[in-house]
């Protein structure tokens, strides 16, 4: 039994025609063969507490984790460990340090792959995923077993890994850190300047492919909470910036920003002695909206292209035939629609956290499209169902190889990560959303059946009834006074734990 999550995937980037299809066609077949909803919605447009919500059939306020980096101490059994309990075997391979075991999360299952390649980098590519988890199937072949399988390659930086260019850091012609320009990598390097003038130089090469794509075009390079501080304090170190560089500041934190593939900076050492100075920053190479738009959708379409690897395998291997499989996004993304914001987190509108939902595989029936709305909270009892064990009593979800009752969804986003708490209910086919630290436009009423990205405030429509409104209004004012009043507060991170969801843009 497989649970595939596929984080920061749009539900209107996941095509199921079984013709013409060059975006997912995979998913699509498995969608055929099964069940898909159409009205499927992450509670929180968060990583971490989305995920928990699948594993506990809990909302991220009883849970109590609500942005990531946040541990999980929920003493309640999680779905892996009702499944072991059951003699089930039980394996992960996740892609994002945002689900680190660290964090809590996977703790019962019998082997959790993390397996970064990369020193510098917390996240993998569907290929590396991959690669961990045919090794981690075929150990437990012939076992009653439980997979997770993590994809997570629409989430920023966006570039599909067949885009190749070099990004180099260089001190006095010496190249002393090697990446991708494509990757988010977190720099920290120890240098030893000699006395005098020394030269820092940063290089991002453009991939060819973007070059070669008129339809793309790189915005800005970025160099994220910079900083060269001398591991002794001194006031002999003299720092000349790049003219073109943008300087820009969020609390303690300094980034600067370029136009410039090549950043040459001076750094006078005043001592007679070498000085050894700690390089800090996270890369960045940044390309036009229009252009993520693109290239988020062949991401997904390289995702798809890998679970299909997956499937294959499981056919060649005579293990298709028994499988079952659950398919659902951890949360959306916004390309530009809303605000013009990219990324996720701070809204809570339909781009944001509408989802795909697929069920298929053995024991589940042919029946297509559904309308019901369900959410996160239904991914714990509907695989319990099919291994055919009764859903615990804690849980507020139901199965979906049942009938489901349309009920009103409470979906919930919380700072710091977020700009500020978000809270909506979605009574379909409206949704009210409270955004209580603006200060204009705090209420936006959503009309999600004909709204296709939910973006178009209807507050003061008024072919709404008003007393619904003012309903709905009241509700989502009240349960968000609670929640806020409620909200437990987390001890501070580790500097480690800092550093990966920085790498990761989680925090700044």
């Amino acid at each position: 039994m497989f649970l595939i999550t596929l984080d920061t995937v749009r539900a209107d980037h996941i095509h199921y025609s079984l013709e013409n299809n060059t975006l997912t066609p995979h998913l699509a077949d498995l969608a055929s063969k099964g069940i898909y909803f159409s009205n499927a919605y992450s509670l929180i447009p968060i990583t971490l507490p989305s995920h928990l919500s699948m594993f506990y059939s809990l909302p991220p306020h009883i849970l109590r984790v609500y942005n990531n980096g946040e541990k999980n101490l929920s003493p309640l059994p999680s779905l892996e460990k009702i499944l072991k309990y059951h003699h089930y075997s039980a394996g992960a391979v996740v892609s994002l340090g945002s689900v680190s075991s660290r964090w809590g999360i996977g703790k019962d299952f019998d082997q959790y792959i993390e397996n970064y390649r990369k020193p510098y980098i917390w996240y993998k590519t569907a290929e590396q995923v991959n690669e961990d988890a045919l090794i981690l199937i075929k150990k437990f072949k012939g076992n009653k077993s439980f997979f997770w399988i993590h994809y997570s390659d629409p989430h920023a930086p966006y570039f599909p890994p067949h885009y190749k260019g070099e990004f180099s850091v260089s001190l006095n012609t010496d190249k002393k850190f090697i990446s991708q320009s494509r990757e988010r990598a977190l720099v920290k390097l120890d240098l030893v300047l000699n006395p005098g003038k020394n030269s820092l130089v940063l290089n991002s090469k453009i991939p060819e492919l973007i070059k070669k794509d008129n339809r793309l075009e790189i915005d800005y390079f970025e160099f994220e909470d910079f900083s060269i501080t001398p591991i002794q304090k001194t006031n002999n170190l003299e720092i000349k910036y790049p003219k073109e560089w943008k300087k820009s500041t969020f609390g303690d934190q300094v980034n600067f920003k370029t136009s410039e593939t090549y950043s040459y900076l001076e750094l006078q050492n005043k001592n007679s002695q070498n000085m050894k100075v700690c390089l800090y920053f996270i890369n960045k190479m940044v390309p036009t909206v229009p252009s993520i738009k693109i290239l988020y959708r062949q991401e997904v379409s390289y995702m798809d292209e890998h679970i299909g690897r997956i499937i294959q395998f499981l056919k060649i291997n005579d293990m298709y035939e028994d499988s079952a499989f659950v398919i659902m996004g951890d949360h959306g993304e916004g390309l530009g629609e809303y605000k013009s914001h990219v990324g996720h987190i701070d809204f809570l509108n339909k781009c944001l956290v509408k989802v795909p939902l697929i069920i298929c595989g053995k024991s589940i029936k042919r029946t297509g499209m559904r309308k019901e709305v369900v959410s996160n909270l239904n991914i714990a009892p509907t695989i319990l169902d099919i291994a055919g064990i009764k859903r615990l009593e804690f849980m507020k979800g139901e199965s979906l190889l049942g009938s489901i009752k349309n009920e009103k969804l409470l979906l919930e986003t919380y700072a710091p990560e977020a700009r500020g708490n978000a809270f909506s209910i979605i009574d379909y086919p409206y949704q009210i959303i409270l955004y209580p630290y603006r200060k204009e436009n705090k209420l936006e009423f959503i009309d999600l059946k004909k709204d296709t990205l939910g973006i178009h405030n209807l507050i003061n429509n008024p072919n709404i009834k008003s007393e619904y409104k003012v309903e709905l209004l009241k509700e989502v004012q009240e349960r968000a006074e609670e929640l806020i009043k409620n909200r437990e507060k987390k001890p501070k991170i580790s500097e480690i734990d800092e550093e990966i969801l920085k790498s990761l843009g989680y925090i700044k």
